[in-house]
């Protein structure tokens, strides 16, 4: 089955590169803004971080971050979040009324992450939103939420996203869908890549990009969006059960091919990726730009080879 082979090829990479694994829910996330506090959740300052490029589309260094799809509807993430979530200030076009859902759904979070796990930390960030005055608060000429930068917080010198439970927290009580067959949007069912039974996806928790004709944000591979392609009920990526775990693990490997020039081949409005089981990865593409050349010809018919409409 070709997901399953995306979720091996994903589980090899994290093995080879010798770094710590995604966290589950967590994705490397441009964050512009740190939001210092206190460990009792006093506003100590903004700091700025970059990604050294020097560009003015800078959006922030890479942090791994909690993260999850959000294509309609109000879903906050949890602790970083852009700025309507973070603190309630919206863009000059945006719905007041939103933002304050937007800001109200982050400080619930927050507050429930701080609740269960019971760290001081999270504790910290829910006091400072709890008394949080967005027209006192002294951040920097700077700072645009128009510009849809991402916002963190330190407590002490410490990131609260980086903390082992609330990681766990963001894992079990944020992805996972809820208990019981059929319980609100949430389904319990066989999952088709590993065959265990237990929570699935509502949605893909991860968007693909790279797809030719796509969205610049990603396209989904297992979804429904029409009444003409669900069925017994079930809508989104309901359709095709998959636990959240191997959905991350197929997208993060789907956007790994998509990224490396030696594993992807566009033609048109079709792309192509290639992996193989073992490294190192023969010169597909190459051999396929130059099929003429002898000492790059290749029997691709020995080479696993998938094929992803840009309509997936």
């Amino acid at each position: 089955m070709l997901l399953k082979r995306l979720v091996d090829y994903a589980v090899r990479l994290d093995h080879e590169s010798g770094t710590e694994k995604l966290p589950p829910g967590y994705q490397q996330v441009p964050i512009r803004w740190l939001i210092e506090l206190d460990m009792n959740g006093r506003f100590q300052g903004p700091s700025r971080t970059t990604d050294g490029s020097g560009s003015k589309r800078d959006r922030g260094k890479r942090f791994v971050a909690p993260d999850l799809m959000r294509s309609s509807g109000i879903r906050a993430k949890l602790l970083a979040d852009n700025a309507e979530y973070v603190l309630g200030r919206g863009k000059p076009e945006s719905d007041p009324e939103k933002v304050r859902k937007r800001h109200e759904a982050f400080k619930n979070l927050v507050a429930d992450c701080a609740e269960v796990t019971g760290l001081p930390e999270v504790q910290a960030v829910q006091h400072f939103l709890e008394q949080l005055n967005r027209e006192e608060l002294d951040l920097t000429e700077n700072f645009d939420p128009s510009e849809n930068e991402n916002v963190t917080f330190t407590v002490g010198g410490i990131m609260p996203i980086d903390l082992p439970e609330v990681r766990e927290y963001w894992a079990k009580a944020a992805l996972s869908a809820p208990h019981g067959r059929k319980k609100g949007n949430g389904l319990e069912a066989e999952c088709l890549i590993s065959g265990e039974y237990g929570p699935v996806m509502n949605r893909e928790p991860v968007k693909i990009k790279g797809i030719p004709g796509g969205q610049s944000s990603g396209m989904n591979l297992i979804s429904a969006n029409e009444s003409a392609y669900e069925s017994y009920g079930l809508k989104a990526s309901q359709i095709a059960p998959v636990k959240v775990e191997y959905a991350e693990k197929y997208a993060n490997a789907l956007n790994q091919l998509l990224k490396d020039e030696q594993t992807h081949l566009r033609l048109g409005p079709v792309v192509y990726v290639f992996w193989t089981r073992e490294q190192p990865i023969p010169p597909v593409v190459e051999a396929l730009r130059a099929p003429d050349r002898k000492s790059t010809r290749l029997n691709s018919s020995h080479i696993p080879l998938s094929r992803m409409p840009s309509s997936a």
